[in-house]
């Protein structure tokens, strides 16, 4: 898994990298290991609001 560039890798710079990336650790090592539960759906809902394409503006 590529470290996103806005972290200093070399990934394409987006927030989706950095989420996957946070999401990953987040899922891999904290919330089932340490709170025996699996990540929020609050979260996998602030990701799709992060990533969603966004409408373009009529300016």
């Amino acid at each position: 898994m590529p470290l996103p560039a806005m972290l200093g890798g070399r990934g394409n710079g987006g927030i989706e990298d950095a989420l996957a990336l946070t999401g990953h650790f987040l899922q891999a090592r904290l919330a089932e290991s340490h709170a025996g539960k699996p990540l929020p759906p609050a979260r996998a809902r602030l990701v799709a609001r992060l990533t969603a394409p966004r409408p373009a503006s009529g300016s």
